[in-house]
């Protein structure tokens, strides 16, 4: 097989969890690691600035913390819900190409490649492939569409393209 041409329609759930997991540059693990060492940057600075209530630039310290620990953790989380309102108001109704050279097309025309700047990258997840071809598009493909041979097509043109870049 050498195209697979996918008509579906993309859920909202199915929308966030591309969106986030591709937004979630870092695993939860190392999430969890940073936010621990935040809080303890935080809570330090806290009680320094309550021993020397003229060192300001303790309390500044905290608040940058605070404001960086905020970020780490709920950026993801604001990205997603962004893009999947954008993908909502569309209707969610994609027809997309994929070809085995890892060339996706779009309905309007338009040719893509997959892994053509840095941003590319697939992650796979339980309900869904999210693939981010540039900067600028994101593709879901939910897998309850395909079937067992589109499945495997997606696979081995995912692992064939990305593995080029390394």
């Amino acid at each position: 097989m050498d195209k697979l041409e996918l008509q579906y329609t993309i859920l909202y759930q199915e929308a966030y969890e591309a969106f986030y997991v591709l937004a979630s540059r870092r695993t939860i693990r190392t999430r969890n690691i940073t936010a621990a060492l935040l809080t303890v940057i935080t809570v330090v600075m806290l009680v320094l600035y309550a021993k020397d209530g003229i060192g300001i630039h303790y309390l500044f310290l905290a608040i940058c913390s605070v404001a960086l620990l905020f970020y780490i953790l709920y950026q993801p989380v604001i990205s997603a819900k962004r893009g999947a309102s954008k993908v909502e108001k569309t209707a969610g109704e994609y027809k997309i190409s994929f070809y085995s050279d890892g060339t996706i097309q779009f309905p309007n025309g338009e040719s893509l490649i997959i892994n053509e700047d840095k941003y590319s990258r697939v992650v796979e997840t339980e309900k869904v492939y999210a693939l981010r071809i540039n900067a600028n598009y994101t593709v879901c493909i939910p897998k309850r569409i395909l079937k067992k041979e589109d499945e495997e097509f997606i696979r081995v043109m995912f692992l064939r393209q990305l593995s080029k870049a390394g």
